[in-house]
């Protein structure tokens, strides 16, 4: 098979999940990403709010044989949300069921957006990190947190927190840190690093937040976070999606964001289909036709292998 590289490098969550007979190439995030250094596109993760569009996202991908993210985004600490509105073993679920019905997928990345609290203690933060658990638990192999709301002198306690369990797996974890200063930004990296928390991704406040000053801010805060990427949410629609130019600014990864369709229940069908096209044009314009190819033979040499 195409991807048979990525087998074996599979995350332990991931193989406890699947059992060893699963021929299903999730990667992890940081895997990914370190394979895509090395080619010119740029992942796309976006935030799946129906369930519907996971599999207009698997087609999409596999037609195009790209790479590709999906991205979970609990929004809120409610224990009830948490088990049925973002239940991290429905959403796993969906994502092999989709990509068994397929065959022949391309390599992915499943993506938690863990749920914002502003300190780490209390309610909120213990429900936050019992979350991480569940989809560390359900296969998850990419955990993010938002720091944007969270207070200041909090924001390295909390990550260092609720992003432990990851990172003792040795997955991909992301930070998303608000504007402010450069210099902040940067120090803000430093003292999760000095937490044992170096990030394989910082999302900065994007083109739908900042607007152009968005550009600018990525080209300056690149070199300080060096070896850390650098990711943006998906600005959605009104961004015009252009591999080099985001990669020109250093932006390695979009993930999040409400670009694909969410319509009413009802109409799963028509969200389907008006995400397998928005899908079709945004992997083409951030990873091209035959990417997957590229980066399984990019993982290939990284290990040495022919």
């Amino acid at each position: 098979m195409p991807y048979e590289v990525f087998l074996p490098l599979r995350p332990t969550n991931v193989m406890h999940q699947l059992g060893t007979a699963s021929t299903l190439p999730i990667c992890n995030g940081r895997l990914m990403l370190d394979g895509l250094l090395q080619l010119p596109g740029v992942l796309w993760m976006p935030r799946v709010s129906h369930l519907a569009v996971v599999l207009a996202l698997t087609r999409a991908a596999a037609h195009l044989k790209a790479p590709l993210g999906f991205s979970l985004v609990a929004e809120s600490t409610d224990s009830v949300d948490l088990k049925r509105v973002h239940s991290p073993g429905g959403f796993m679920r969906a994502i092999v069921d989709a990509a068994e019905e397929v065959g022949q997928v391309s390599p992915f990345v499943v993506h938690v957006e863990v749920p914002r609290v502003e300190r780490a203690v209390g309610p909120d933060y213990e429900a936050a990190g019992s979350y991480v658990n569940r989809c560390l638990e359900a296969g998850f192999t990419s955990f993010g947190v938002d720091l944007t709301t969270c207070e200041p002198s909090e924001c390295v306690a909390v990550a260092a927190g609720l992003l432990a369990p990851a990172l003792d797996l040795d997955l991909c974890v992301t930070v998303r840190l608000g504007a402010g200063k450069v210099a902040d930004v940067a120090a803000t990296v430093q003292a999760l690093e000095r937490e044992g928390v170096r990030p394989d991704l910082v999302v900065l406040p994007g083109p739908d937040e900042l607007g152009e000053e968005a550009w600018r801010l990525a080209v300056q805060v690149a070199p300080l976070v060096v070896p850390t990427g650098l990711g943006w949410r998906d600005p959605g629609r009104g961004v015009d999606l252009d591999a080099e130019k985001l990669r020109s600014v250093f932006i390695r990864c979009l993930s999040g964001g409400t670009r694909l369709p969410v319509l009413a229940e009802a109409d799963a069908v028509k969200t389907e289909a008006l995400a397998y096209m928005d899908a079709t044009d945004v992997l083409q314009a951030l990873c091209g036709r035959d990417s997957a190819f590229m980066l399984a033979d990019a993982v290939a040499r990284s290990m040495g292998q022919s």
